[in-house]
């Protein structure tokens, strides 16, 4: 999922409920953070502060601008669960400003490597893989 590289971890989570409907409830942040999430990217990514959100059935983080060398992506990450069993994680990452970043994607069926704008959303599944949207690539190599 993601590598942790720098960063204070604060706050507070747990699993609250009864035992046949356990649920997620808290708030995380880490301060300031550099990380990187090797299925879609080896760079380090840095930001100033990741908020982790746990809820019912589901960890996200809201909206992140984060720094991956010199180009600012946003990036928003939503993993759901059901009956506290992974379901699915949605990625979704927007270069901004015309910037090219680096990107390695390595996921069942996608391969992609090289530097990239995009606007895309990455849905990975149990048995599938999922990414809709536009990218515009340069000394960029892909398999699909």
């Amino acid at each position: 999922m993601a590598k942790i590289y720098k960063g204070t971890l604060t706050g507070n989570f747990g699993i609250v409920g009864s035992k046949n409907n356990k649920q997620f409830d808290g708030h995380l942040q880490i301060v300031p953070a550099e990380f990187s999430m090797p299925d879609y990217f080896k760079a380090h990514a840095k930001t100033d502060v990741i908020y982790l959100n746990f809820e019912k059935d589901r960890i996200y983080t809201p909206k992140t601008r984060v720094m991956l060398k010199k180009a600012p992506v946003d990036v928003t990450v939503n993993v759901q669960f059901k009956q506290m069993k992974y379901e699915s994680v949605t990625v979704l990452v927007e270069t901004v400003g015309g910037a090219f970043a680096p990107v390695n994607i390595n996921m069942n069926q996608v391969h992609v490597k090289g530097n990239a704008q995009c606007d895309l959303e990455i849905t990975v599944e149990k048995n599938s893989a999922t990414v809709v949207g536009s990218i515009v690539a340069k000394d960029t190599t892909a398999e699909f």
